[in-house]
């Protein structure tokens, strides 16, 4: 709410200047990588730490799924 307890709309740019520290996507990528270090952590019999080290088998078929 406002300063008179009302709903405003607030443009891009008035956020990106209200919040100039914050930034999205550098947050993302901070997480992503906090989570890589995590999963690098683990115990090598856990389920996510097999799937974050496997390498996937076989290949697609190229093109657009048939209709069935």
């Amino acid at each position: 709410m406002g300063e008179q307890g009302i709903w405003r709309i607030r443009t891009n740019q008035k956020l990106r200047d209200l919040y100039r520290d914050l930034d999205i996507i550098a947050g993302f990528k901070k997480k992503r990588l906090e989570w890589n270090g995590h999963v690098a952590r683990l115990d090598l019999g856990r389920t996510v730490k097999k799937i974050f080290e496997s390498k996937p088998e076989g290949r697609r078929k190229s093109g657009r799924p048939r209709l069935r």
